[in-house]
């Protein structure tokens, strides 16, 4: 007696999740991706993402080249760091931040 009870309750749960299934499978894929699938796809983006660095790094030493070639200095004056500092600028003075105002909080 114990199993019919299990299979009054079990049958409609698995009907309910196939059904489930079923529908989403329309608009999802659902299958399991194992193994190549992901790594493929990872491996080329890392592929692509070496080959457009090594193209900007090309770019920035063609660019570097034209700029000293028209007479302007290194673009990294002392060859250690590629970032430059930027002073702030004096038409846009930074502000200090507002004062607060005391919020009143009103209890009934």
């Amino acid at each position: 007696m114990g199993n019919i009870g299990f299979l009054k309750r079990a049958l409609p749960f698995l009907g309910t999740f196939a059904l489930g299934l079923f529908v989403a499978s329309f608009f999802v894929s659902i299958s399991p991706r194992f193994g190549h699938h992901v790594r493929g796809r990872w491996h080329q983006e890392m592929w692509r993402l070496n080959d457009e660095n090594q193209q900007l790094r090309e770019e920035n030493q063609r660019l570097r080249e034209t700029i000293g070639s028209m007479g302007g200095s290194d673009a990294t004056p002392s060859g250690e760091s590629e970032d430059l500092y930027i002073p702030p600028s004096v038409e846009e003075p930074v502000l200090p931040p507002a004062p607060l105002k005391p919020h009143k909080v009103h209890i009934r």
